[in-house]
């Protein structure tokens, strides 16, 4: 499938300095996509005329496409024809076909239209290509511009990710750790993380996503965590029921205590 907007497909020139111009050109030049859109006025301005001129072109080559695909389907169902009639002895009829005279005519008369458009569009190329030498300085200082405020972009998101990943890094400590008072174990009774710690190269949040999950093993080793009951008397002890687990001693204890 064409392109519509891509280089034009022209036949053979028959002016020979327009055939060589056009191979000086380059193709792209014939494209609608040549020039970019939106960065200078003045190049806009060129480049807009050369679109108008380009869709000119564009269109009296369909049409002498579309001339000449016509043209050959008309030949080819004449001689399908003639050979059917040597087959069976009858005379085709030929008047469908178009004179080679009036075919003549048809293609100069795009033909011509054409290639008048075709030198036109040369004649634009040659302006958008004198307008680019002629403020090729000042544009190229715009694009230097450019390229300083994306180096400056990239430093920027540099630093924002280096930020965001070491708040990444804290939470993960965090996490480790907040497990690890939890659960007990050897990895338990830790200073909290103060956030100085050094990142690991290369780091990724998402290489550590087991510190925020707390599987079945790992909430079956919950340590439990005794509870004292509140009481006035620090010796007394009380029982999973509220008992006080001290009773009163009884004559003979208290006696033979006495002794």
């Amino acid at each position: 499938m064409s392109d519509a907007n891509g280089p034009l497909i022209l036949p053979l020139s028959p002016d020979p300095a327009l055939t060589v111009k056009l191979a000086e050109l380059g193709a792209h030049a014939l494209s609608a996509r040549w020039l970019p859109d939106g960065l200078w006025p003045e190049l806009d301005e060129v480049r807009d005329e050369h679109l108008r001129v380009r869709a000119r072109v564009a269109a009296d080559l369909e049409r002498l496409n579309a001339l000449e695909s016509k043209f050959q389907n008309e030949d080819r169902r004449v001689a399908l024809a003639l050979t059917q009639g040597h087959r069976t002895g009858e005379t085709p009829p030929l008047n469908e076909l178009t004179p080679e005279e009036r075919r003549v005519a048809e293609r100069k008369q795009i033909a011509a239209s054409m290639w008048t458009g075709v030198q036109v569009l040369v004649e634009v190329v040659d302006r958008a290509r004198r307008v680019m030498a002629e403020h090729q300085k000042a544009w190229h200082a715009d694009l230097i511009r450019n390229q300083a405020e994306y180096a400056e972009a990239v430093r920027d998101a540099e630093r924002l990710k280096h930020e965001a990943q070491l708040n990444a890094w804290r939470s993960v400590q965090l996490a480790r750790w907040l497990k690890g008072e939890v659960m007990g174990g050897v990895f338990g009774h830790q200073p909290a993380p103060t956030g100085q710690e050094p990142m690991p190269p290369q780091f990724d949040p998402t290489d550590h996503a087991d510190a925020y999950e707390i599987r079945y093993f790992e909430r079956e080793r919950v340590r439990p965590i005794p509870q004292s009951p509140p009481s006035d008397d620090p010796l007394a002890l009380e029982d999973d029921d509220g008992e006080v687990l001290i009773e009163p001693l009884d004559d003979a204890t208290r006696f033979g205590a006495a002794r």
